[in-house]
């Protein structure tokens, strides 16, 4: 583990080496994942239907999108602590505007927020 302070002023120990992120922001977080070539298990994403989820720009930029990956599409805004929780994640990056439960996604995992 690695410890941080993330942008609330909260010490966070993270995982060196994570292995599931879920990432709750498509453009600032989960795409320059993809460009590192880490693929989260779960992200923030748009939607412009109930079943139709994807990262903006991601595909024209990366070719990586929720149909194209094991990606799995945990909401929007707020993300859906639910579907949070059945990807066992063990580390949860966020943003300052993400309005799911700080508290309820710190409980599932290291979570670090980024403004």
């Amino acid at each position: 583990m690695r410890n941080l302070t993330d942008e609330k002023g909260t010490e966070v120990s993270v995982p060196v080496c994570p292995q599931r992120i879920v990432s709750l922001h498509d453009l600032k977080l989960t795409i320059p994942l993809i460009e590192l070539g880490i693929i989260p298990v779960g992200s923030h994403g748009r939607s412009d239907s109930e079943t139709t989820a994807f990262f903006r720009s991601s595909a024209a930029v990366t070719g990586v999108d929720f149909g194209t990956s094991d990606n799995t599409w945990v909401g929007g805004k707020p993300a859906d602590i639910e579907k949070i929780a059945s990807l066992n994640p063990d580390l949860i990056l966020t943003t300052t505007w993400q309005s799911a439960d700080l508290d309820q996604l710190r409980a599932l995992a290291p979570t670090v927020v980024f403004d």
